[in-house]
């Protein structure tokens, strides 16, 4: 009876989950901190343990870095799955950075432990001669990082033999500036440049990655919508023009100077308007007639000589709108990605308006008339874009969880993210992004106020904002002009992969269009800003990332699925051995008995 009690304590033993840890490890680069506030560089191994468990992520590093890796290890490891398909709430994720010394940490190891999770997750072997650096960012692109060339001569040091690290990345030697590629040649290592996780990935396992073909079509709600957006705003610019002519021939009046030059402004980006209409692209259009309707309306402002009081009276008039108008919109049901976006750009003019209605009270105080003009001009025009904008709202697509707990949720991983870059790039280049910060402080103050979805919006722009100049930075001209198409390509990519899921990203289209239609104007400052909008199509194309989309009935959890058939295989292979296992005995024991006899 007792060993009938131990085999079936065997077979329930075996039938439970037996589950294997997966793991893998990957060379990353990395800054270290030496004495007297000086810095060089190190290979650094990161070892990655994944477990079932419910999507933690743990992080043990020795010695401590300099800078807070958690939510780069954080972002990497949702970018991961999300690349491979997998939610990964079925496991938990065991980081382990060892260094000899103190590393900085932060953004930089981002592309390594995204390229890491990758790898542990499907099963891929990496190569053990190749190391990394760079950070990684929405759309999968590897950033660009510092401390470059202190991190490839540790490498060479340490013996690896080829590095990857960010498209289009120089340094100085000798008073010059030279390619990475140079740079390593010199030192015996072989230096490539990757640009996407995908390259990454192809570099690091050998393994290449067919990318599933979409097909780039703009949503026609998109069209239909943003059409009627950018005719709302042009008509509007029209209208003032046309009433402020007419009244002005009514008196018999003339434009002053000051009108003149706004006069020019207004008729220059209203030719730019009709141009981007021909070209279908309509939020191009929407912006240029924006931009000549607000010179409109100063023209209107200066031409009707009106008094401060006068100005007063009208600016609380514009106040009391901006202020009902703003209760209105607080009130809308966010269901899809389509009306978060609508509810961010909408809230994002009023707040401006709200603005510009603090810095026209201030002006009063200082009796500048200039001032008063500019301030209530942009604060109706805001107001009238604030409305153009709502009529996306409503405008259907895919249901998404979108409570008040996941856009906290949102909003503080993109917060961290944001401030995380800016402290990074700060560490190198100190003083570069102070206008950022302000910015970064402002998501904050909406974070503050549970207004979360300002506070993503905010803070998702601040984030592209730190990107665009860190990327810039020691890139040549014709660098980046190749750094903006890659970027405009991965945007493509990504947009298409949006709509397959009817996600059409409204936002992230909206500044990829802008973005191209910098490119062919080449006005001074446009490349800069084209690659500004880069990084807003990028970062607001992947919103959904943060949420998860809604689906009612039952929903089968496969980590449980997984249990119950590992659970169901151990008990079958257990009944198979305890039988096995009692025929073999009977078998032995028929001539004990024999020979007993």
């Amino acid at each position: 009876m007792k060993n009938k009690l131990a085999v079936l304590l065997f077979i329930v033993l075996v039938s439970f989950p037996i589950v294997l840890a997966r793991s893998g490890s990957v060379k990353l680069l990395a800054v270290t901190e030496g004495g007297n506030n000086t810095y060089g560089g190190s290979v650094v191994d990161m070892r990655l343990e994944i477990k079932e468990g419910t999507g933690r992520v743990f992080i043990d590093s020795f010695p401590l870095t300099k800078l807070d890796t958690q939510i780069t290890t954080r972002t990497a490891r949702q970018i991961a799955c999300d690349y491979v398909g997998d939610g990964c709430d079925s496991y938990d994720f065991f980081y382990t950075i060892n260094s000899s010394a103190v590393i900085v940490g932060g953004p930089s190891a981002g592309a390594a432990t995204t390229a890491l999770t990758v790898a542990v997750l499907q099963n891929l072997k990496i190569n053990d001669s190749v190391a990394i650096t760079g950070t990684i960012n929405s759309g999968n692109i590897v950033g660009t990082i510092g401390g470059l060339s202190e991190k490839i001569k540790a490498a060479s040091d340490a013996g690896v033999k080829t590095v990857l690290v960010p498209f289009g990345e120089t340094v100085k030697e000798n008073n010059k500036t030279i390619s990475l590629v140079d740079y390593g040649r010199g030192l015996n290592l072989s230096i490539v440049e990757v640009s996407t996780l995908e390259d990454v990935m192809e570099r690091l396992t050998g393994v290449k990655r067919k990318a599933p073909e979409r097909n780039f079509s703009i949503s026609p709600v998109y069209i239909s919508t943003m059409r009627n957006v950018a005719e709302a705003l042009c008509n509007r610019s029209a209208a003032i023009m046309i009433n402020m002519l007419h009244e002005n021939f009514q008196n018999g009046n003339v434009l002053d100077n000051e009108s003149l030059g706004l006069e020019q402004d207004s008729s220059n980006l209203t030719e730019k308007a009709k141009d981007a209409m021909k070209k279908g692209a309509y939020y191009s259009a929407a912006s240029y007639c924006y931009g000549s309707g607000l010179k409109n309306t100063q023209m209107l402002l200066i031409e009707q000589n009106l008094s401060a009081a006068k100005m007063n009276r009208t600016m609380l008039n514009i106040s009391r709108q901006v202020e009902d108008y703003r209760k209105s919109v607080d009130k809308w049901k966010i269901g899809t990605i389509t009306d978060l976006e609508a509810y961010m750009i909408v809230n994002e003019r009023l707040s401006e308006a709200e603005d510009n209605i603090a810095d026209f009270y201030s002006a009063m105080k200082k009796n500048g008339t200039e001032e008063l003009v500019l301030d209530l001009a942009s604060a109706i025009s805001r107001l009238n874009s604030a409305k153009s904008w709502s009529e996306f709202y409503g405008r259907g697509g895919v249901p998404i969880k979108i409570d008040a707990e996941a856009l906290k949720n949102s909003c503080e991983q993109k917060l961290s993210e944001a401030e995380e870059r800016y402290q990074y790039v700060n560490f190198y280049f100190p003083g570069i992004l102070s206008d950022i910060n302000g910015d970064i402080s402002k998501a904050m103050l909406n974070f503050k106020s549970q207004n979360y979805a300002m506070c993503l919006f905010l803070a998702t722009k601040a984030k592209a904002d730190v990107d665009s100049v860190a990327s810039s930075m020691g890139v040549e001209s014709a660098g980046v002009d190749l750094l903006i198409d890659q970027r405009l390509n991965v945007s493509k990519n990504v947009i298409a992969e949006q709509n397959a899921k009817g996600m059409f990203p409204i936002l992230g289209y909206s500044y990829y269009e802008y973005a191209i239609d910098l490119m062919q104007g080449n006005e001074t400052g446009s490349k800069a800003t084209a690659l500004i909008y880069t990084g807003y199509s990028l970062e607001m194309s992947k919103l959904d990332i943060y949420f998860r989309e809604y689906k009612s009935g039952f929903k089968i959890n496969t980590g449980s699925l997984r249990y119950a058939f590992i659970f169901l295989a151990g008990f079958v292979f257990g009944v198979f051995v305890y039988d096995w296992v009692v025929k073999l005995r009977r078998k032995n024991e028929i001539p004990r008995r024999r020979n007993k006899k």
